[in-house]
């Protein structure tokens, strides 16, 4: 998926992958964070202009957080 291939292309994947490694199946639960958050922005686009999110984590339960995120 478009998501998931563009995590692998990070600059600094070998640390993404390091940190999901420990998280069954945490690449999927990004990519799908990721792509849920992006429908919600697209659905309200018309509410900002900037969407910040850092840092995301991913709990050893499989849950995604966005700890910090500014919307402008």
């Amino acid at each position: 998926d478009e998501v998931a291939a563009a995590l692998r292309r990070l600059r600094n994947s070998r640390m993404v992958d390091d940190f999901l490694s420990n998280t069954t199946d945490g690449h999927h639960l990004v990519a799908t964070a990721i792509q849920r958050f992006s429908y919600f922005v697209t659905q309200h686009r018309d509410r900002f202009t900037s969407v910040e999110i850092n840092p995301l984590r991913v709990t050893t339960d499989g849950r995604v957080v966005m700890l910090d995120t500014l919307f402008t």
